[in-house]
């Protein structure tokens, strides 16, 4: 039967089909109807688009609108989560997402600076104020909206009017209240950031006014102390210069001994103290004047004319005394008083925060690898060499200018040759032949899905089926050598009548076992009529 060719396989299935009864027929065209609308149903299953998030945890307001621009655009859509979350064909994720963007969808669930699109004759000046506000609070709760682990976000603004008097001037305060994610939190910088937004974002906000809430009343933010805020600061600046260190080192040797041969790490310890120092030097060799005073003094007599009275007399003998003969008499005096000190020379320095105290360097440096017979003898292996010392030398000196060794800082350089256990980078570039089975993935799933159909449904129910159509076996009587066959022992019985329909049944579907039947029916005559002819020959 493995043999026959397709024809005569179709004939068998014609004389099968024809030798059903009208129940097995009906009975074999539900089983056929059912098989394939099974497989179809399957195949369309596994066909149907697969549908990702477009938004989730949309306002009412938002999804609404988002829904109805879809249904202009006639764009398929599921809606999950209450019709907070809108799905649509992941091919056109991106796509939509840019579309409803230009539209200004979605809007965050409050209105923003599109109230001033409308215009309105007679509005207020209270009523621009407060549409001023409520926009700005829609769009500072969309843009913190855009962060990850934010689900929602609601801020309110409080900004009171200005007034002419400084001591009645209030300051301006905001309240931001988030709704996170499921599992989602938010670190301290990210916090500080959404701080720092709002605060810039509203004149006259000062960040300590700002208060940040999640939607269990837990506060994510308050005024840091200075002392913590510099203290924070001063982790984060050792930690930068000990990376820049690092780096700067292990640059430097992977450029002598290749990528990944050396490795480095380095300790910087740094003085926080700010110090303000006042020197005076005094210079005893150095005299400076302080002070100069100078005093001159010039008197001039004159002998024509004269005072009159007694004190002219006087004058007149005074000068012929002295000899004078006449004209004029000068008399000049000068004097001068310097005040010295000693020079002095005042100076104040202040040493800021952040000086190195000490650096500490700790280097280890791959060895040469060389290769030597196998202890079996089959073979080579890699023998690890260290480097000399000399080479570590050399390597020391190097790291100590790139940190700028100081021995009376007390730094110190450490560099040791040790074997490397390091594997090898993979290519991140994704190979082609898994892009190919990406391809042909959804194609093959249908292939091996139909296969498994068969094989698992179709096939247990057809020989089941079969099974049920075959007749039983007929018992054979006596010796009988057959056509194809070898002699077998055919119990002796007397042939049994079958019924019109079963044997035209059974000559139509085994014409192999119907011929032997025959043969074994004109077996049994002649054996009968041989028999007779031998009792009739004794009587």
């Amino acid at each position: 039967m493995a043999n026959l060719d397709p024809k005569q396989a179709l004939e068998q299935l014609k004389g099968l089909y024809q030798s059903l009864d009208r129940r097995q027929k009906i009975l074999g065209a539900a089983l056929l109807l059912v098989t394939i609308g099974g497989l179809v149903a399957l195949i369309f299953l596994t066909n149907q688009p697969e549908y990702r998030v477009l938004y989730k945890g949309l306002a009412q307001e938002d999804a609404a609108e988002i829904i109805s621009w879809l249904k202009k655009e006639k764009v398929p859509y599921r809606l999950a989560d209450g019709g907070a979350t809108i799905k649509v064909p992941a091919d056109r994720v991106y796509e939509l997402r840019l579309q409803l963007a230009s539209s200004g969808l979605p809007r965050g669930g409050g209105p923003g600076f599109e109230l001033f699109d409308r215009r309105s004759l007679g509005t207020t000046e209270f009523v621009q104020h407060l549409n001023y506000q409520r926009a700005l609070q829609g769009e500072l709760a969309r843009t913190i909206s855009e962060l990850e682990a934010v689900e929602e976000a609601r801020v309110h603004l409080a900004t009171p009017k200005e007034s002419l008097f400084i001591e009645e001037e209030k300051e301006p305060t905001a309240a931001v209240v988030l709704k996170l994610k499921r599992g989602a939190s938010l670190s301290r910088q990210e916090v500080k950031g959404i701080v720092h937004l709002v605060s810039h974002a509203v004149p006259g906000l000062k960040p300590e006014n700002v208060t940040v809430v999640d939607s269990t009343g837990k506060v994510l933010y308050q005024a840091e102390n200075p002392e913590e805020q510099l203290t924070q600061r001063q982790v984060a600046y050792r930690k930068t210069l000990e990376n820049y260190y690092r780096q700067k080192i292990e640059s430097m040797l992977s450029e002598v001994l290749g990528p990944g041969k050396a490795i480095a790490r380095v300790s910087v310890d740094l003085d926080f103290d700010r110090e303000i120092v006042s020197q005076e030097a005094y210079d005893p060799d150095a005299a400076a004047i302080r002070s100069e005073q100078l005093t001159s003094e010039t008197k001039v007599n004159q002998t024509e004319g004269g005072v009159p009275g007694v004190k002219g007399a006087l004058d007149k003998k005074l000068e012929g005394n002295l000899g004078a003969k006449g004209g004029e008499t000068r008399y000049q005096k000068s004097s001068a008083i310097k005040n010295y000190e000693i020079s002095r020379v005042s100076r104040k320095r202040e040493v800021r925060p952040g000086r190195i105290k000490r650096v500490s360097v700790a280097v280890l440096i791959d060895g040469t690898y060389e290769e030597v017979p196998a202890e079996d003898g089959k073979g080579k292996v890699k023998k690890y060499v260290p480097r000399s010392l000399e080479e570590l030398a050399q390597f020391e000196k190097i790291v100590k200018g790139a940190i700028g060794y100081d021995p009376d800082r007390g730094d110190r350089v450490e560099v040791v040759s040790v074997p490397f256990q390091m594997e090898e980078e993979r290519k991140a570039a994704t190979p082609m032949w898994l892009e190919v089975a990406h391809r042909l993935s959804r194609p093959l799933l249908n292939l091996v899905l139909i296969v498994l159909f068969f094989v698992i449904v179709v096939r247990p129910l057809l020989k089941s089926f079969l099974k049920r159509m075959e007749p039983e076996p007929l018992p054979a009587e006596g010796p009988q050598a057959l056509e194809g066959e070898g002699p077998e022992e055919i119990e002796s019985e007397e042939p049994t009548a079958l019924p019109r329909d079963l044997a035209i049944s059974i000559v139509h579907s085994q014409p192999e076992r119907a011929a032997i039947l025959v043969r074994k029916w004109l077996a049994e005559e002649m054996i009968e009529e041989a028999l007779e002819k031998e009792t009739k020959k004794k009587a």
